[in-house]
Formats: C-alpha cells, structure tokens, sequence
C-alpha cells in the first residue's frame, strides 16, 4: 500500500463506510473498508480538507475478539403496538466464522476505540439483511492503509 500510519485512528471517520473484508486470525484483524473520511490532521494527508478512500485496510495489532452480539429488536405492529421482541443474541465464538459472511457489503454504523492499557475497538455493522452486530475487539494498536486518496466530491 502507498500510505500507511499507525496508531492514527482518530485521524480518520469510519461512519458509514462498507465492509469488503474480513480476515480474523489468531493475534490480529484485518478488516478492508470503502469510503474511509481521511482527516485532515491525518499525517498523511497532505490537504487541508477532508479527503476519502476505498480499500483502506484497518489492521488491529495483538487482537482479541471479546465478544459478538447480534443486537436484539423490538416487535411493532403496523399501528405501532408492540408485538414481541427478540433479545440480543451473544455469539459463541465457535460460530464467529459463520458470521463473519455475512458482514460483506455491510455497512459500519459506528468503530470507535477507547484508549485503555489495551485499546478496545467497538464495531457495530449493519448487514444487507437489515441485522445488527456489535463486536468487541481488544489490541495493541493498529496500522491503517491505503492507496490513494480521492475527492469527496467523487462519490
């Protein structure tokens, strides 16, 4: 990749971007993202105005993955009764790989990072199938990449 930084992820703005891929694997994950808002205090960016990206590859060093929850719904009927509800779902790790599927083309409703010892990464995905995920990620740091950068106008 042209461009890399580390440890500059609020350098950059997640929300809203689609999800090509996801390599978990034992000590680190990989996740590619299209349409990454680059900053312009990012290192890298050498305008002053918000740039975007497609491709940009978000590896989290040392990565645990915490937990999985498929976020639970309410039920309404169309006069707005309520009708039931399905509870959040924890994730058995043995079934991450099942999951993972489905997070392609997806879109990232929200990935934040609180700054611990050891950073913990929050992904909430939104997939074609109108679900919802929240997966906790835990790691050392992480580097970010990419290959070009483009106007926000080219969308």
């Amino acid at each position: 990749m042209k461009y890399t930084t580390e440890n500059e992820f609020e350098n950059f703005d997640f929300h809203e971007t689609y999800i090509k891929d996801i390599e978990p694997g034992n000590g680190y994950f990989h996740i590619w993202l299209d349409n990454v808002k680059i900053l312009p205090e990012n290192s890298c960016n050498r305008d002053i105005r918000t740039m975007r990206t497609n491709g940009l590859m978000l590896a989290i060093q040392n990565a645990d993955i915490v937990s999985m929850v498929h976020e639970g719904v309410k039920i309404y009927d169309a006069d707005g009764n309520p009708k039931g509800e399905r509870p959040d779902e924890l994730i058995a790790s043995e079934k991450y790989m099942e999951v993972w599927p489905l997070f392609l083309e997806g879109c990232v409703y929200s990935l934040e990072k609180e700054n611990n010892e050891t950073a913990l990464y929050t992904l909430i995905v939104d997939t074609d199938e109108g679900e919802t995920y929240e997966i906790k990620i835990t790691g050392s740091g992480e580097k970010e990449s990419w290959d070009k950068f483009l106007n926000m106008d080219s969308m």
